[in-house]
């Protein structure tokens, strides 16, 4: 239940006009709009990291949600963006799949996404996969969300995504695209720490 200074916190932010959802997400170009587009390991894709070369920054037709997206086609390859977290906060974390019928198998591979948090020493503090995309049961050509949130243990002094393909199976083939990843603090927890920081503005 929301308590009383959540609430008000909630009521200036709304009375502000300040919002707290596409504006929030941590992520460097979670929406993969910058960059050129070709083969991952090749074209370098702005505030991301990656493994592997079965992937592709697109712009292919049907196939991304604004003009720019991912495709990955193996396993082998695999993205990630570490952002500064605090220890104690919830954290939203979502990517847009979609399974084209063009580019899919009788045996096609699924999609994961996962939550990983570490201490200033770089040691890994958890790891968790959130979202799972089984290509089995979803409909073809269809933009699905997934993702869950997770809180940030103590001693978390950064967060990271990672998005990969899942659960090789004997004979899988295809590709999945994936587009529009972001993370973003739970909004109730966003609207404390903009509040907070209104208030300090004030008092200065």
């Amino acid at each position: 239940m929301m308590n009383r200074n959540m609430f008000v916190a909630m009521a200036v932010l709304a009375f502000l006009g300040i919002g707290v959802s596409a504006s929030a997400n941590l992520l460097i170009n979670g929406d993969f709009e910058d960059g050129d587009t070709g083969q991952l390991g090749v074209v370098a894709i702005p505030g991301w990291n990656s493994w592997g070369d079965a992937g592709w920054h697109n712009d292919d037709a049907g196939c991304v949600m604004d003009t720019k997206g991912m495709k990955f086609w193996w396993d082998s390859a695999g993205m990630w963006q570490d952002f500064a977290a605090v220890p104690g906060t919830t954290y939203i974390y979502s990517v847009q799949v979609m399974d084209a019928s063009r580019d899919t198998s009788a045996n096609n591979w699924d999609f994961q996404i996962e939550a990983e948090f570490y201490d200033v020493a770089d040691t890994q503090l958890a790891a968790v996969a959130l979202g799972y995309f089984d290509s089995s049961i979803q409909p073809d050509d269809t933009w699905v969300q997934i993702g869950d949130s997770i809180v940030a243990p103590a001693g978390t002094a950064y967060g990271r995504v990672v998005l990969r393909l899942w659960d090789w199976q004997e004979g899988i083939g295809g590709a999945l695209y994936f587009d529009n990843a972001s993370v973003v603090p739970e909004p109730a927890t966003l609207a404390m720490l903009t509040f907070g920081g209104l208030l300090l503005r004030r008092r200065k």
